[in-house]
Formats: structure tokens, sequence, C-alpha cells
């Protein structure tokens, strides 16, 4: 992702809570929001208002998903790469180990001068 397309989840989550509430539904042109009769008329020229008017009710009611599995995912993402450090450690331990022992037990089998 380009610097321009970084997510601002922080920005989302306070647009979403200063936006009408959902669920918003998409009526031909027009979108609206329970005892709200209209949100937003799309009659953009050139351009299809019934696609763009269903993909703006799709997209603000499928946002708070799409921001909770976001978060989910950055966890999940955190553990394993917390996980996966505990890990190089660890082995980066045993290699240290495994070279001291392969360098003793050469050093065994050496003639003595």
């Amino acid at each position: 992702m380009t610097t321009q397309q970084t997510i601002n989840a922080t920005k989302l989550r306070r647009l979403l809570a200063e936006a009408t509430p959902g669920p918003w539904k998409q009526e031909g042109v027009r979108v609206s929001a329970p005892n709200v009769l209209s949100v937003c008329m799309c009659n953009a020229s050139g351009q299809d208002p019934l696609a763009n008017s269903t993909l703006i009710a799709a997209a603000v009611n499928a946002l708070p998903d799409l921001l909770a599995e976001r978060e989910r995912l950055r966890e999940a993402l955190r553990l394993i790469l917390a996980s996966a450090s505990n890990d190089c450690t660890n082995l980066a331990g045993q290699l240290l180990e495994i070279r001291v022992e392969a360098k003793n037990a050469l050093a065994e089998t050496e003639p003595t001068k």
C-alpha cells in the first residue's frame, strides 16, 4: 500500500461515529437510515447513481465489521511475529550450543602435539 492508501482506522471510526447511525439502506438513488428519510442522494452525471447508492449503503454497513476484522488480524500478526522472534532467539541459542559442542568434540579427536 502506498502512503496515500494507508488505512486510518482511527479516522474511519470517528467518521462512522459522527455519521447517521445505521444500518443504512439503499432505496433507488437514495440512501436512508432508521428514522432518516434520506442520508444522501446519488445523482452523479456520467456514473450509475443506483450503483453508487448501493455501494455507499453496503460500505457504511460493512465498515464496523471490517474495522473489527482488521484489528483482529493485526493482533494475530503481532502474536505471530512475537512468537517467531522468540523462536529465532531460541534457535540462535541452540545453534550456539551445537557449535560449542562440535568444537569441543573436534578438539577431543585432534591428536595432541
